[in-house]
């Protein structure tokens, strides 16, 4: 009796070692089974210059605290990145394979634009890959902030308020502003700081008349005012102008939209 009860106990005690072996050699299968690798997509590598140099006194002689890049996809869908003017390079990392419009410029410690923008510098982005774009702010592209041209400000308001929460209420994310000679022609590229910044500068200017139009943008580039159009007398000393997005500017879905 006693014989068969040990032999019994052995026996069971091998049978739950070879169970709980088999079930752990098991699980470790089907944990390696289940294993996802994603590629992360890819990367695009900024590395800019002042004046052709990567001297971070130059950030200081211009005023830039920070780069303000805009990365903007197909869709027209915009990745913003901030990062110290004296870096001199940042990685965006994470975008989806695809073709991209880059556009920088920089700011100063309140946000507002020292130089003229950058751009937009067509990028192609593959997964898993690093593509590179060297940028240069010549001197000229600071314009009015050291000689060599005057400055337009530009001062906005929502429906006659300038905090977070007015922006919000109009949907708007960033101001589009375009600037326009005499001629018709425009002038440089459209700058578009935050709607929050409500101040913005185009540097470089000769003296004359100008016609600026501003409109506000949500998220995705699309217009969420109607636009508002200024004209502009800038002489040696600058101008300013300020400029008001009232309710009645805003855009509201039209019926049987889905919105």
């Amino acid at each position: 009796m006693f014989f068969k009860s040990w032999l019994g106990s052995k026996w069971a005690e091998r049978t739950r070692v070879l169970v709980a072996g088999g079930l752990t050699l098991l699980t470790l299968m089907l944990v390696g089974a289940c294993t996802v690798t994603t590629t992360g997509g890819g990367t695009l590598m900024v590395n800019w210059t002042i004046v052709s140099t990567t001297d971070p006194n130059q950030c200081a002689t211009y005023g830039a605290e920070t780069i303000s890049i805009n990365v903007t996809d197909a869709s027209g869908v915009t990745t913003p990145t901030r990062t110290s003017c004296a870096e001199f390079t940042t990685a965006i990392d994470g975008l989806s394979a695809g073709s991209y419009s880059m556009t920088a410029q920089l700011l100063d410690a309140s946000g507002t634009p020292v130089s003229t923008p950058i751009g937009p510098l067509l990028e192609t982005i593959t997964d898993g890959n690093t593509t590179t774009q060297a940028v240069d702010f010549p001197a000229d592209s600071f314009g009015g902030v050291i000689g060599g041209g005057d400055v337009l400000t530009v001062d906005w308001t929502v429906a006659g308020g300038s905090t977070p929460s007015d922006c919000d209420a109009a949907g708007a994310t960033s101001i589009d502003i375009a600037l326009f000679d005499a001629t018709g022609a425009q002038i440089g590229a459209d700058a578009t700081p935050l709607c929050t910044e409500f101040q913005a500068m185009i540097t470089g200017l000769d003296p004359g008349a100008y016609t600026l139009a501003a409109t506000l943008v949500d998220e995705q580039g699309n217009p969420v005012t109607t636009t508002v159009t200024a004209t502009v007398n800038v002489t040696d000393a600058g101008a300013e102008q300020a400029v008001d997005f009232p309710v009645d500017s805003f855009v509201t879905p039209t019926s049987g939209s889905g919105v």
